[in-house]
């Protein structure tokens, strides 16, 4: 067996994707603009992961809980190339503070749940749909 394939440099890059997440965001002729999105690595998500999960005490047992709707966006943040989320006007013009808070004022859910499934496949995670349908085969 050959490890060339897994060396840093044979290794195919993940190229960010344009995605128009919402229909409503127009340039000057009237079409959506796209969104950039990029992936992230392993070790962001682990960061990620662990800022969205807390101990719980219930009685005498401890548990970790998991927030995935922050995780979600906490994701998405992370992987948006353009628009810029950190940019103070574009804050300001939605009166939001921070990254997150922005994305949740901009999107529509529906167009939340579009961007969540396009960060989902550039990260290389599988659907729900196509977990089922691997189990099923």
């Amino acid at each position: 067996m050959d490890l060339k394939a897994f060396l840093r440099e044979n290794v195919e890059a993940v190229e960010p994707v344009k995605v128009a997440v919402s229909k409503r965001m127009k340039d000057e002729n009237g079409a959506p603009v796209p969104w950039v999105i990029g992936c992230i690595s392993s070790n962001e998500d682990s960061i990620l992961r662990k800022e969205c999960t807390k101990t719980v005490k219930k009685g005498k047992k401890q548990s970790a809980e998991f927030d995935y709707p922050a995780y979600q966006t906490k994701l998405a943040v992370k992987c948006i190339q353009f628009p810029d989320l950190a940019d103070a006007v574009l804050q300001d013009s939605y009166g939001v503070m921070c990254a997150e808070d922005l994305l949740n004022a901009m999107l529509l859910p529906g167009e939340m749940s579009d961007l969540a499934q396009a960060v989902t496949d550039i990260n290389g995670f599988a659907s729900f749909e196509e977990e089922v349908d691997e189990a099923k085969n």
